[in-house]
């Protein structure tokens, strides 16, 4: 397959996984459930989940079933953080994936318990999993760095970073260090997730680190660029970073300077999967996608 049909593939894949989750509905919960769907199973480009079955691909990973539950808990997190992400506390935007936010639709407390829904179903399916099928070593460690990644170490720590953050006050060090934590710690786990469970880390992590680590940033410095550039109907989300008077890489360095260091990030990536061959090439091809996306 080409690009284009292998990342269709891989989006099928979680999407047709999502799916069965939240089925055993009950009706004093529909309200919350009908929340939780419409952010979980509105599309989205599925980023992170499809460098899970890339990167399982190349190393030959065999453990599908528990690739599929984190594939599955790692986006059910994102979902999660994008609904908290939208509220009128946080960046207050009203539309997302080309429809209204989760708190415009459902109202701000229920967004917030779809929200929390979301995380809490991250971690009970991956434990029911590593605790009832995969009760191995190294889907423990996946387990663990789960949390890690999603917690103040990594996700949270750094939304938190983002909003005490404003852009005469922000220099590029300490903007690294929020997006490597409020965008690149998913990826990172996405990345890394496949050879966690393989315990194989001794062979690929160091590859695979310079790798996650330059495609996460390269992932935000271009979702910045695109909020500068775009409108909201090209992206189908809103761009609040300005209105919010956010520390992004355009506002930090420059629109030109913000694409050289993008540019940067993508060949350090690329540069990093030399080693697989051609093993490599959906990721090689996707570090292209992820720098010249339209949205």
């Amino acid at each position: 397959m080409d690009f284009k049909q292998q990342f269709e593939s891989y989006k099928t894949r979680i999407d047709n996984r999502l799916k069965t989750y939240f089925q055993d509905e009950c009706e004093e919960c529909k309200t919350l459930i009908d929340s939780v769907k419409y952010s979980l199973l509105a599309g989205g480009k599925r980023i992170r989940p499809v460098l899970m079955y890339a990167v399982s691909d190349m190393i030959g990973c065999a453990e599908d079933r528990t690739v599929d539950v984190f594939a599955a808990a790692l986006e059910m997190i994102h979902s999660s953080s994008l609904i908290h992400d939208d509220l009128p506390g946080m960046d207050n935007d009203s539309l997302r994936r080309g429809l209204p936010t989760n708190h415009v639709v459902y109202g701000e407390g229920t967004a917030i318990i779809a929200g929390d829904t979301l995380m809490f179903k991250a971690f009970e399916i991956a434990a029911d999993h590593v605790y009832n099928k995969s009760f191995k070593k190294g889907s423990v460690k996946a387990l663990w760095m789960l949390g890690e990644a999603a917690g103040h170490k990594g996700m949270t720590g750094g939304q938190m970073i983002d909003m005490e953050s404003i852009p005469d006050k922000t220099d590029l060090n300490r903007l690294i260090l929020m997006n490597s934590k409020k965008t690149g710690a998913l990826i990172d786990f996405a990345v890394k997730a496949p050879i966690y469970i393989t315990e194989t880390e001794h062979i690929h992590e160091k590859a695979l680190d310079v790798y996650s680590k330059n495609i996460g940033q390269a992932f935000q410095i271009k979702d910045d660029i695109l909020d500068y550039e775009s409108s909201e109907e090209e992206l189908g989300k809103s761009t609040s970073d300005e209105r919010n008077r956010k520390a992004t890489y355009v506002t930090v360095l420059g629109l030109n300077t913000a694409k050289e260091h993008l540019y940067a990030c993508y060949d350090t990536a690329c540069s990093a999967l030399k080693p697989y061959g051609e093993k490599a090439s959906f990721l090689l091809a996707l570090a292209a996608y992820v720098k010249d996306r339209g949205k």
